[in-house]
């Protein structure tokens, strides 16, 4: 067993424990937020980590790994005190079930004192009429048969949300992205507190969004439109994400979909009038931890009427956004619009309200909502205000401080995002080609040609789809003889000397559709060129990426490295060399993405390439050398890096600075080339 497995093992046991410690000290709902918060954070953290410390393992070695960590979380985490909302789901599923209508009056109305219970003494907003549909009633009333008490709730929705995450690892194979990136969704303090722990009914309307997106994937067009209209008849909220998934389902899915959601307010006419009413009353008169909604009305002292209707127009703008882009394409992304600007624009926002996007996070991971997953645990300071004050409320330092590190993620990548809608907008005719049967070429800078490429080029042959042919890029001042294949074309070109120049050089020699960089000292999976060829075919709109990359020993230094550079490349969408880096040929000629530079080029060129497409991080790593990691060295090499990785990201305003400060990187790391 290699250290990369004892350290999963080992964070897979320690976030297990800290799931059942946070059971243990939360006797009850309202327990106090602060130990919570701790353990909550601690969650977080070590379920981000074990994301990038996964094994390399076959994909149904994978699938039990995650689906057993998923479980095993979860009913550590179950003992937990549900939520005082679960007390409703069971008291109106039980007037479900006795054909008495929960909508005709407010919860503490005297025509329900003959059905008052246990669960009707512990129930919230007992003023207020219900704001759950006739359907989610329905499911209140059948898992009220499983058992009257708030642990059939809970042990549903658990069962619930491993069959979500059974759909997340299925979405995730059709698209060829990571499978372990699930455990961003299954191992986040949002989704193991929501459902598992407090019992939230809102993991049924995210599982039948996230089955719908699998079902259009697949081209199951009617299963997607059922799926679609359940989301919504079991929560309103789901609309908002309706029409983008339906769009590419064409008329059987929308007409299936429309079926769906009407057959509930057909038989459940009136009532379902009445929970609207509830719904707008509830939305009208409660203000809750909304970014957008306190930033107006307590640092710009707008009043509340004007904010509410500021912040329903802003919700517009990014849901039309959000469609366009669905029509151009941008499916993942128009998801993120739609649900996600809901979201921040509403008056509410709780913290299981974040679970409506996060499984979509892990099919496209987004730095900013991943920091959400990270200060969620802040929430539950409210009870610690609560305890202290009387009022259920969050102090004002905690409201700023849960949003605070998104809203620098969403500044930190702002720039680049308004620079890609430029691009897409004035240039919208720029997608790739060549997605049915994709061509490929190798191109391998290097010295010289040497032993080690050559046993490099017997590696390739092995391929199960071998590339189309191989370009060698060498810089020496002597002549070179190219190994010979039968497998593929073998041409040997020289250019200056220089990492940038000689991949430039390559690709524009290129014959193929697609190229690969890959240096002489990396070894392909067997099977990268028939994975690449699904993944162009499945991810309509990629134009580039990388592979990934593990040493050929294991360290803790080197797996230190091998985490950051996933981190890097899935969150940043910034790659290095020798993670493999492809791209679509034509786009990368055209827009001018290629550089001379003779390092962080490959920085460089991810930066270019994400402004004109987006880019996928497979995690189908090679293997590499770690000679040049030696002992004795390691930390000084490390922090040249990091330090002049931060000076090039400082540098963005510049492309003349960033040039200069490459071939200054180029004289400190190759000191013996410039002798």
């Amino acid at each position: 067993m290699n250290l990369r497995w004892k350290v999963w093992i080992t964070l897979s046991l320690i976030i297990s424990g800290l799931c059942l410690w946070y059971a243990l000290i939360t006797p009850s709902f309202d327990s106090y937020g602060t130990p919570r918060l701790i353990i909550g954070f601690l969650i977080g953290f070590t379920g981000l980590a074990s994301v990038y410390i996964f094994p390399r393992t076959t994909t149904k070695k994978a699938v039990i790994l995650i689906l057993l960590i998923s479980a095993s979380t979860r009913i550590a985490i179950f003992p937990t005190a549900p939520s005082d909302d679960v007390n409703r789901y069971l008291w109106e599923g039980k007037l479900y079930s006795q054909q008495i209508s929960p909508y005709t009056h407010t919860a503490n109305h005297q025509h329900y004192i003959p059905h008052r219970d246990k669960y009707w003494d512990h129930m919230n907003h007992k003023d207020n009429p219900t704001a759950y549909p006739p359907l989610a009633l329905q499911f209140f009333r059948l898992i009220n048969k499983l058992g009257y008490s708030p642990q059939s709730y809970k042990a549903a929705f658990l069962l619930t949300d491993l069959f979500l995450i059974a759909t997340l690892i299925a979405l995730l194979h059709h698209y060829r992205r990571p499978l372990h990136w699930a455990l961003l969704y299954a191992l986040s303090p949002i989704s193991l507190l929501s459902f598992a722990a407090e019992g939230h009914f809102d993991i049924l309307m995210v599982f039948f969004l996230t089955f719908s997106t699998l079902a259009l994937a697949k081209k199951w067009f009617i299963p997607c439109g059922i799926a679609v209209g359940l989301a919504i008849s079991i929560k309103i909220m789901a609309i908002v994400a309706a029409p983008i998934i339906l769009l590419r389902t064409g008329a059987k899915g929308i007409t299936i979909a429309i079926i769906t959601c009407i057959i509930p307010i057909a038989f459940h006419y009136q009532d379902t009038i009445q929970m609207a009413n509830g719904l707008m009353n509830f939305g009208a008169n409660f203000r809750f931890n909304a970014p957008i909604n306190q930033f107006l009305v307590e640092v710009l002292n707008l009043p509340k009427e004007l904010t509410s209707k500021l912040c329903a127009l802003l919700f517009l703008i990014s849901w039309s956004i959000g469609f366009w882009l669905c029509i151009k394409n941008k499916f993942w992304i128009s998801l993120n619009f739609s649900l996600g600007g809901l979201i921040l624009f509403s008056p509410i926002v709780h913290f299981w309200y974040l679970s409506w996007l996060l499984p979509f996070i892990a099919i496209r991971p987004s730095l900013p909502w991943i920091t959400l997953s990270l200060t969620t645990p802040i929430y539950f300071l409210v009870w610690t205000e609560f305890q202290n004050t009387g009022i259920w409320m969050l102090p004002d330092w905690a409201k700023w401080l849960f949003w605070l590190p998104f809203t620098l993620a969403c500044l930190i990548h702002l720039p680049r995002h308004l620079i890609s809608l430029f691009h897409f907008i004035t240039k919208p005719d720029n997608t790739t080609t060549d997605r049915i049967d994709p061509s490929w070429s190798l191109v391998i800078p290097t010295l010289s040609i040497d032993e080690n490429l050559t046993d490099l080029i017997h590696h390739l042959q092995k391929q199960t789809k071998p590339p189309h042919e191989i370009i060698i890029v060498h810089s020496s001042d002597h002549k070179q003889n190219a190994p010979q294949s039968q497998h593929f074309t073998i041409k040997t070109i020289h250019a200056p000397l220089g990492r940038g120049i000689q991949i430039k050089t390559g690709v524009e020699a290129a014959a193929s559709s697609w190229c690969l960089i890959l240096h002489a000292d990396n070894r392909l999976p067997l099977d990268t060129f028939s994975n690449l060829n699904l993944a162009i075919h499945n991810n309509i709109d990629i134009v580039g990426g990388s592979l990934g990359q593990r040493f050929d020993r294991s360290t803790p230094g080197l797996l230190l490295i091998e985490s950051m550079n996933d981190f890097r490349a899935s969150l940043l969408q910034t790659s290095f060399g020798d993670q493999n880096q492809f791209f679509h040929r034509q786009t990368v000629i055209q827009n001018n993405i290629l550089t001379d530079q003779p390092l962080m080029e490959d920085v460089e060129m991810s930066d270019r390439l994400r402004l004109h497409g987006d880019t996928l991080h497979l995690a189908h790593e090679s293997t590499v050398s770690a000679a040049k990691w030696k002992k004795n060295t390691y930390w000084k090499r490390f922090f040249t890096i990091i330090t002049f990785y931060f000076k090039y990201r400082i540098l963005f305003y510049s492309a003349d600075k960033r040039a200069q400060l490459s071939k200054a990187f180029y004289k400190t790391y190759y000191p013996e080339k410039n002798t």
